[in-house]
This record gives structure tokens, C-alpha cells and sequence, in this order.
């Protein structure tokens, strides 16, 4: 092992001695030479990471320290890691459940969980217009295009384009990682454009920025 790890984009192999983990697990067994599967799992998610861990804590350098730091776990437990049934969505839990620590240790839990709360009381209530019975849809056929999506794409078609809210804070919000999110968002979009194209319901946004913060 060198002196000087060799660095991964932001991301550095951890030292050779053994560290503390955020959950306060000693690593043991540092990684050595880290597969090129793996630093491309980082190249690509790093800044989403840190994206999502500054949406929650507000403060972008222990949002750096959490991502770094949840990264150097599944570079130790990469191989195991790969064998799992969705790489995706295990990784995105790791993360989720190091910040859920930092929040709770920085005091900030309340502020938290009243955002999220707020959003998925939003959700609530509109599924429930949607799927009212007595409701009058005057927006022409907008409920009954609507009412034709999944539960994950109305989701997010309401936390992003009816709420303003980021990927970030919509994959906070229904626990599921931002690819996930947009995926089920442009696959929403697709089929209200499809059925709304000729009523004009729908107006084109600009694309939203990686780095924005959600709007609270």
C-alpha cells in the first residue's frame, strides 16, 4: 500500500489504520486497491450524495464528511454490495440511515421531519382529491390523466412540478433513491403530455439544477 492513496475524483481509499464509521463500527480490513466498477459508482453518484445529505443537514461540509464517509463503507463491503439484489437502492439506504444519525446529533430531527411531514400531508390530501368520487375534475380530464399513473409517479409529479421541490427532497420524501425519482417523474410527464398535449395544461420548466436547494 502506497503512502498516498491513490484519489477517486473527491474521494480518497480510507487509511491504512483502522477508522470509526459513522455508524461507530471500526473498519478493519482498509481497501487496498479500489475496482474501477466502484470508482465509477462514485464518479457518478458523488455529487448526489452530497446533494442529498447538504437537502438535509443545510450545511454543506458535514454533508461532504457523511458522503466520504458512507462511500469508504461500501468500498469495504463493494463485493458483498454487488451480490445484492438492487445496488441502487442498498447503497441509497446506507447513506440515508448516516444522515438520519447526523441529524439526530446536530438537533436539527424536529425541523426535519416537520418539512417531510409537510410534504407527504400535501400528498395525502391530493390523492385524496383525486380519488374523491364526488369531486368535479375542472381542469378537463387533468384528475382522470392523473388518476391513470402509478402512486410513485403522481408522487412525484406533485412534490416537482406542483411543489417546486427538488429530486433531492422527493427522494427524501418516499425513500427512494433521485434515479428512481426521475425516472418514474419523466415517465409521468410523458403520458400527461401525451393525453393533455392539445389542451395546453401543461407548460414547459427549465431543468432543474443538480445543486439547488429544495424550497421550503
Amino acid at each position: 500500500m502506497t503512502d498516498d492513496p491513490t484519489p477517486v475524483g473527491p474521494f480518497r481509499a480510507p487509511d491504512p489504520e483502522p477508522e470509526v464509521t459513522v455508524w461507530g463500527a471500526r473498519v478493519e480490513n482498509p481497501v487496498d486497491n479500489l475496482p474501477v466498477d466502484f470508482e465509477a459508482y462514485v464518479l457518478t453518484n458523488y455529487d448526489v450524495f452530497v446533494g442529498f445529505a447538504i437537502e438535509m443537514l443545510a450545511d454543506r461540509h458535514t454533508a461532504t464528511e457523511v458522503a466520504v464517509e458512507v462511500f469508504s463503507q461500501i468500498a469495504i463491503d463493494w463485493p458483498r454490495i454487488l451480490r445484492s439484489p438492487n445496488l441502487e437502492d442498498h447503497c441509497w439506504s446506507m447513506l440515508t440511515s448516516a444522515v438520519r444519525v447526523r441529524v439526530i446529533c446536530r438537533g436539527i430531527e424536529t425541523d426535519v421531519r416537520d418539512r417531510l411531514g409537510r410534504a407527504r400531508q400535501i400528498l395525502d390530501q391530493m390523492r385524496q382529491l383525486l380519488y374523491d368520487p364526488d369531486a368535479e375534475d375542472s381542469d378537463v380530464g387533468l384528475y382522470q390523466a392523473l388518476g391513470r399513473l402509478t402512486q410513485r409517479e403522481f408522487d412525484t409529479v406533485v412534490l416537482k412540478r406542483l411543489m417546486g421541490r427538488t429530486t433531492l427532497f422527493a427522494a427524501s420524501v418516499l425513500a427512494v433513491h433521485p434515479a428512481t425519482v426521475d425516472r418514474s417523474y419523466d415517465k409521468a410527464m410523458t403520458h400527461l403530455r401525451t393525453v393533455l398535449q392539445r389542451r395546453k395544461l401543461l407548460k414547459p420548466t427549465q431543468p432543474e439544477s443538480p445543486s439547488r436547494g429544495a424550497r421550503r
